[in-house]
């Protein structure tokens, strides 16, 4: 097999001849990868888009809107809060912020938060937690950046333990 290395608008691309195997095939299979600086800027993309989302969910809960924190998962997002249970969707899991406003929890906040890229369109967050009324671990949140640029969570993990 040869290799011949090529740069096709920013993205590095290798185009590795393989020889016809059957008519109509292609001659050659092309792998791409993204440059240093087009991961650069995908990585601050995905980091802004982030950081934006989690304190958008944060100021809607600091400020009751259980709405705005349903807001900030997919369609489809999965829940799990320990001991409470497993919530699906933006409408379990906005039932469940409602609740949780309602019975007076308020002003939570992030104690340590560390993010982790996954590919160049998710990022996991880490973190504990603590509110008014309780505290606890963030074991998973799984952002993912949308169409549009901006970031929501297709899974959330997180417990309180006090």
């Amino acid at each position: 097999m040869t290799t011949l290395p090529a740069n096709v608008g920013g993205v590095f691309c290798v185009f590795a001849v393989t020889g016809r195997k059957r008519s109509g095939e292609s001659l050659f299979d092309v792998y791409c990868y993204l440059t240093k600086e087009e991961v650069m800027k995908t990585n601050h993309v995905l980091l802004a888009a982030v950081q934006a989302a989690s304190e958008n969910w944060k100021n809607a809960f600091n400020s009751g809107d259980a709405a705005g924190c349903a807001a900030q998962y997919e369609a489809n997002a999965v829940m799990h809060a320990r001991p409470f249970g497993t919530f699906t969707g933006t409408e379990e899991i906005q039932a469940f912020w409602t609740k949780l406003i309602a019975d007076g929890f308020s002003d939570v906040e992030y104690i340590e938060p560390k993010l982790e890229m996954v590919d160049e369109t998710s990022m996991l967050l880490t973190s504990g937690w603590k509110m008014n009324n309780a505290h606890g671990v963030i074991h998973r949140e799984l952002w993912v950046l949308q169409d549009d640029g901006t970031a929501k969570l297709r899974e959330d993990d997180f417990e309180a333990q006090g």
